[in-house]
């Protein structure tokens, strides 16, 4: 669970990284608007019950000691052991957490000092493009470098040579290991295969399919009789 959640946090750093940071690399057809409340009051509403269940753990409580009892054949809440997970410290946790992030931001709100708002990716550049800003593969780059030994990534390393280098080009794509290595490889061999087999059957001779049928019928024969 530790690693899922680690792994979380680091799609939606990345997700939102390369969604809401950085300078447009084209311009946009039209200005985007916000989405009307049809959409954004059911992620209200899920958001609403995630922020509940993980403040006030003890609210589902006795949802979860009956699920676990049905599963178990254990009888009421009991079947939810606070050994199991510390809910109350959970939200003794987590209202502390509230309650320090409140105090921080309305210290920052009460500050004088205007912030600055350089370029996103600057680095000290005094006029940033989109080029010099952090991509989706500059994201997971940590990732993939850590898990590479499974994912196969696919690097394609352009050259440079000399003090005053020609243009170079260099790439890498990380593929669904499952997918891409595995089961579209696999459904091509047995295309080759299907293929070659319908090749060396069919041969057009009106014999040989007569041939066909005959052999099966016997075949049929002996498994029945």
């Amino acid at each position: 669970l530790a690693i899922i959640g680690a792994l979380a946090v680091a799609c939606f750093v990345k997700v939102f990284g390369v969604t809401f940071l950085g300078e447009p690399r084209k311009p946009l057809p039209s200005l985007p608007t916000e989405a009307p409340l049809t959409m954004i009051l059911p992620m209200a509403v899920i958001l609403g019950c995630c922020g509940v269940i993980g403040i006030m753990p003890l609210t589902v409580v006795d949802l979860l000691g009956g699920g676990i009892a049905a599963w178990g054949g254990a009888a009421g809440p009991a079947a939810f052991p606070a050994t199991l997970a510390p809910v109350g410290w959970i939200s003794v946790g987590a209202l502390l957490f509230l309650g320090l992030t409140a105090i921080l931001a309305l210290l920052q709100r009460r500050a004088v000092i205007a912030p600055k708002r350089p370029a996103t990716w600057g680095c000290g550049y005094p006029q940033p493009t989109s080029r010099m800003q952090y991509t989706a593969a500059s994201f997971a780059e940590m990732l993939t470098g850590l898990f590479h030994w499974g994912l196969w990534t696919d690097i394609e390393k352009g050259e440079v040579r000399g003090f005053f280098p020609e243009r170079s080009h260099g790439a890498d794509h990380t593929p669904d290991v499952i997918l891409d290595r595995m089961i579209y490889p696999g459904c091509h061999a047995l295309a080759w295969v299907a293929f070659k087999t319908r090749s060396f059957l069919q041969h057009g001779v009106l014999g040989i399919y007569l041939l066909y049928s005959a052999l099966t019928t016997i075949v049929l024969l002996y498994i029945l009789l």
